[in-house]
């Protein structure tokens, strides 16, 4: 789970930074802490509501912003 993945949001799309500490952050500066438990990785905003997403494959996860539309998504791709 640790390293960079590239991270599409219906608001942004960015390159998002997961350390061993359970800390993560974007390169624009947002961060939070992770937690990652049974396939779902929930990501903690310091600023932001949190978000729920299911784990697709070794490289992606996916899921639904919180009080976003119901036909956006949230990807996060692995980059390294």
């Amino acid at each position: 789970m640790t390293g960079t993945w590239i991270c599409s949001n219906p608001a942004w799309v960015d390159l998002v930074i997961f350390n061993q500490d359970g800390t993560f952050r974007r390169a624009q500066g947002d961060e939070g802490r992770w937690t990652f438990e049974e396939g779902i990785l929930t990501l903690h905003w310091n600023k932001w509501p949190e978000e729920t997403l299911k784990l697709e494959d070794a490289n992606e996860f996916r899921g639904k912003p919180r009080g976003g539309h119901p036909h956006a998504e949230v990807v996060l791709h692995r980059c390294s």
